[in-house]
């Protein structure tokens, strides 16, 4: 499995290339290189190859080659400079999953109440999130709740090395001005 790290939130607008840091995990072992993004020079050819409409909302788009037909990612910013969506091609169909990047990854207004967990290794977040997973499952079908289960879930939380979780500021929306 790949994924990033380091990737930048918010360029300049005449970047030409960025450095991103890839990690592969393989068998629990993690190795962490670095792979260059190229700007795509968006005319009539690139344009019928990309998944999406170009228009001047998003006109900074990188790869990983040219040959748009062999990129594995694209990262696509928006017309200030600011990480808006993230291309992976799937490995079997060959056809483009969009992740459109979350408000508080870049920096945008939150407008939903969200608690942030920080983790010392992806071990430790992908083990958290399993346990919620069948924790969650558990409760759908049964109505109960392992103890043993919040109990391996709480001890993840207990070896971070943050505080614990921080809260999010929120934008809320009134109806009528006081």
């Amino acid at each position: 499995m790949l994924y990033f790290k380091d990737v930048p939130v918010v360029i300049e607008i005449g970047t030409a290339a960025l450095e991103v840091a890839v990690v592969e995990k393989k068998d629990g072992a993690e190795r962490l290189f670095y792979a260059h993004f190229e700007r795509v020079k968006l005319n009539q050819k690139t344009a019928a190859e990309l998944p999406f409409v170009v228009s001047s909302s998003a006109p900074h788009v990188f790869t990983m080659s040219q040959n748009l037909k062999k990129s594995p990612y694209l990262l696509v910013y928006d017309y200030l400079g600011k990480l808006s969506t993230v291309y992976v091609k799937e490995a079997k169909t060959n056809s483009w999953l969009k992740s459109d990047t979350a408000p508080e990854q870049v920096g945008d207004t939150v407008t939903l109440f969200s608690v942030r967990f920080s983790f010392d290794s992806t071990e430790l977040r992908d083990n958290f999130m399993s346990l919620l997973k069948d924790i969650s499952a558990n409760y759908k079908v049964n109505n109960k709740i392992s103890r043993k289960s919040v109990a391996a879930l709480l001890d993840i939380l207990d070896e971070s090395k943050s505080p614990g979780p921080v809260v999010l500021p929120v934008a809320v929306s009134k109806n009528t001005v006081v």
